[in-house]
């Protein structure tokens, strides 16, 4: 029964888009598609900030669900009106889902749970709410626990933060297209959606070094963009620079896989499933939180057009759920945390080798084959250039 069961789980597959359902970008489909999206968020936020009883948050649910499923089935951010499809822009698709399923779980979360409040007491907006990914200013529940990487930028200066930061953004935008670059150019077969497997369909050395390096590529395209988004918020909004702490913790350095997802995810919103005991309440929450993300990049995967399998997308996380509850398991019987050089190479063998039917399926769904930049103006060529 067991073995069915896992059949079933491991070959759910979601069937390709079909792009004659999906509209090119313009100003009338971002009016039809978009605007409602943002616009119905917008009020379930507002619902939530006003402690709305709950049948009326309850009542208005259906309608941000609705529409932020219609804009993520109708828009495809891949084709300007007039325009044809571009596949290299596949990832821009990826995104929206990956957003929309985001603010689904936030609406979930405003319409059943408590009223959204800031840590200092001070009032908050919708708008802020709203784009407050991180939830560092909230409380969203009084016993959650956020762990915040150490500050490495001048937060006295705002421009001395700002040049910081910029030199932050310049440098893991660089970094990433350098690499990206060198990961299509050394497996040709990813730029037509082919496995980095090869014949043996199983996990290589070179496949592992692929894994590790398009695990650095997504580091940093992460760390720019929100270079990008920290440098708006405090240059051009006047924000405080201690309201953009950083997003990672040099998670390279773990001894455990424990600290690599803390070091990994730093700031994120943590939710203890209270109404459990102990001991479930953490298996729970370990397995929930892996479950999720699982399913956020399942269904981001779906959205760049060829189908999603469910297994190689989201395995990779449910498998680092387990890895966590053994560690927690190993604490319990031999006293002691994983920890140390035995820690590390623990942590970095673990990750790099389930990672490998990751960074496979991207490839056969063509994220490995994107562009991130425009043509001849990647931050690549353009570096090889300068230094000709």
């Amino acid at each position: 029964m067991l073995q069915a069961v896992w059949h079933a789980v491991s070959d759910v597959h979601l069937p390709p888009l079909n792009p004659d359902t999906r509209r090119p970008v313009s100003a009338q489909s971002m009016l039809d598609a978009y605007l409602p999206a943002l616009l119905s968020l917008y009020i379930t936020a507002w619902l939530a900030l006003r402690s709305t009883p709950l049948f009326a948050r309850v009542a208005w649910l259906p309608i941000p669900l609705f529409a932020l499923y219609r804009c993520s089935m109708t828009l495809d951010l891949t084709r300007v009106e007039g325009g044809s499809a571009n596949d290299r822009r596949g990832y821009l698709n990826q995104g929206l889902l990956l957003q929309n399923t985001f603010y689904t779980l936030c609406s979930l979360a405003w319409t059943f749970g408590p009223t959204p409040a800031k840590r200092d007491g001070s009032k908050s907006s919708p708008l802020e709410l709203m784009f407050s990914f991180r939830g560092l200013d909230y409380t969203f529940s009084s016993y959650s626990k956020t762990h915040v990487a150490p500050e490495w930028r001048p937060t006295s200066s705002r421009s001395f933060f700002a040049i910081y930061t910029l030199a932050s953004l310049l440098f893991h935008m660089t970094l990433s297209d350098v690499i990206h670059i060198y990961i299509q150019n050394n497996a040709p077969d990813t730029l037509q959606g082919g496995s980095i497997f090869g014949p043996a369909r199983t996990p290589t050395i070179f496949s592992t070094y692929l894994t590790v390096l398009a695990g650095v590529v997504i580091y940093a395209v992460i760390q720019f963009v929100y270079d990008v988004a920290t440098f708006i918020g405090v240059v051009v909004f006047r924000q405080e620079p201690k309201a953009w702490p950083p997003i990672f913790q040099q998670p390279w350095l773990a001894t455990s896989l424990s600290q690599f997802w803390g070091l990994l995810l730093c700031g994120y919103r943590r939710h203890p499933a209270r109404f459990l005991p102990a001991s479930i309440a953490n298996i729970a929450a370990v397995m929930g939180v892996f479950f999720v993300s699982g399913c956020l990049h399942f269904i981001g995967g779906w959205g760049m057009g060829k189908g999603a399998d469910w297994w190689p997308l989201a395995g990779f996380f449910l498998v680092n759920g387990v890895g966590l509850l053994l560690e927690n398991a190993w604490k319990t019987v031999m006293g002691s945390r994983v920890e140390g050089i035995f820690g590390w190479v623990w942590t970095m063998v673990f990750v790099a080798f389930w990672a490998n039917w990751l960074v496979d399926e991207w490839s056969r769904i063509g994220l490995i084959a994107s562009n991130f930049f425009p043509e001849g103006k990647r931050p690549a060529e353009m570096l090889g250039m300068a230094l000709r």
